[in-house]
């Protein structure tokens, strides 16, 4: 298939990687961090219920964030091109043929968008309606590469299965939790990228999306696997696994490492970033929360002893000058 070909036949196009159905266990920590931000969401969404304030500023800032979405869907709807039958259907029958494989009971609505030259896709929903985005440029990008392709599709069709946009607003007030949400996010990441891993039959085409992520196409082919996988190594220290921690999703470095530990070079110890790391991070955290509260406290203390000199003065008896007749009075 010729890059300028994509979604331009009549038949949708039959890939050599179709195979099997495609099964899936979850990365270790996916599960364990979707329960606790389940368990925070609630019980924070309890405190804002009893709090008065706590839910109107709940809802005010929910409702900010559902109308900015809505915008999201109407532009992707009225402004980009909705795959199908009719609308290059080769592309749309890799994304049928990989929800068959995946297990999802009904196709999500297909996008393709432009977007500038970035390299990306995505997955969302809107009430009951799920959506996969690609973007032009990606496609683009994997060119006659259908594992490389079918990687990215399946990644995001990933996100669908497992359920990873479910029950966001229940979980939304979790995020304010310093890099909880992130890990959950990352950990979704390393669950969806064995979806596309799954996909290619050729051992030495499942990296090619990964590699047309950080390369670009013109330089994926050219990638040393190996090489790139050991570049781990540099993130091993204090600022980089807490940068690391910040992001929603992994480097790709380590995505790729996640999917074939053989790789690696020698594992490396990483206990002593992990702790420097951690200590930052406690560090960023507790200081700006102590000087909060810190500064809270002052200026209710401040608040209450104002109170209390009101108090006092109102209550203190007034004085009316001396009991005793002054020498030009006559005592009765």
């Amino acid at each position: 298939m010729q890059r300028q070909d994509i979604g331009f036949v009549d038949q949708p196009m039959r890939s050599p990687t179709s195979t099997g159905a495609i099964t899936v266990t979850p990365s270790a920590a996916e599960g364990p961090l979707r329960a606790l931000l389940l368990i925070i969401g609630i019980a924070l969404w309890t405190v804002f219920v009893l709090s008065v304030v706590g839910l109107f500023y709940g809802l005010i800032l929910g409702l900010v964030i559902f109308f900015a979405h809505m915008s999201l869907i109407a532009h992707l709807r009225g402004s980009s091109i909705k795959l199908g039958p009719n609308q290059m259907p080769e592309l749309y029958g890799r994304v049928v043929e990989l929800s068959g494989r995946i297990g999802l009971e009904k196709v999500p609505d297909v996008y393709l968008r432009q977007s500038g030259g970035l390299l990306n896709a995505f997955a969302t929903r809107f009430g009951r309606a799920r959506f996969v985005v690609l973007f032009s440029e990606l496609v683009h990008a994997c060119g006659d590469n259908l594992n490389a392709l079918d990687f990215i599709i399946a990644h995001e069709l990933g996100h669908l299965h497992r359920g990873h946009l479910n029950w966001r607003w229940l979980v939304a007030p979790a995020h304010i939790i310093p890099f909880l949400g992130s890990a959950y996010s990352r950990a979704c990441e390393y669950t969806c990228d064995r979806y596309g891993f799954q996909v290619p039959r050729e051992p030495d085409h499942n990296f090619d999306g990964l590699c047309i992520l950080a390369a670009g196409p013109q330089f994926a082919s050219a990638v040393n696997r190996r090489a790139f996988a050991s570049q781990d190594r540099d993130l091993n220290t204090t600022f980089m696994k807490l940068g690391e921690w910040f992001s929603t999703h992994p480097p790709l470095t380590l995505r790729l490492a996640a999917l074939a530990p053989a790789l690696q070079p020698a594992p490396v110890s990483t206990t002593s970033a992990n702790l420097g790391a951690f200590l930052l991070a406690t560090l960023i955290v507790l200081v700006p929360v102590a000087g909060g509260a810190w500064f809270a406290k002052t200026v209710i203390n401040d608040v209450q002893k104002q109170i209390e000199n009101s108090q006092n003065r109102i209550s203190a008896p007034s004085y009316n000058g001396p009991s005793n007749p002054s020498p030009g009075q006559r005592a009765r």
